[in-house]
């Protein structure tokens, strides 16, 4: 019979160590650490839904073969162009993101959640 392995429970000595502190020394179980994930900014958002967009329900606009642009189909070259962007406007994303995390008050990384700060 094939035994099976099994994860420690957090409370033995084995997980002791690799659990994080509060500020008075107790170790807590990581579901309990609030990690800081926020909503993204509004601006954000709207920078992540331009390629979904341009994709997605701007068919009618560009559903055709001609004018052939360099070489391609109009439509595949449309796909093609938005494809290449969408990189571009993820970094706008992530630049006010970061620029708007630089702005608010720090997060409550690290601390327990529900407890008095």
């Amino acid at each position: 019979m094939a035994t099976q392995l099994r994860a420690p429970a957090l409370d033995t000595p084995q997980c002791l160590p690799y659990l994080p502190r509060t500020s008075n020394g107790i170790r807590i179980p990581p579901f309990v650490v609030n990690d800081g994930v926020r909503k993204p900014s509004l601006g954000a958002a709207l920078f992540g839904l331009i390629p979904f967009i341009a994709m997605c329900f701007s068919v009618s606009l560009w559903d055709r073969v001609y004018p052939m642009v360099l070489g391609l189909p109009f439509n595949l070259f449309w796909l093609v162009s938005w494809i290449l962007l969408t990189p571009l406007c993820m970094w706008g994303a992530y630049v006010l993101e970061t620029r708007a995390r630089m702005r608010s008050p720090r997060s409550t990384h690290g601390r327990i959640r529900g407890a008095n700060q």
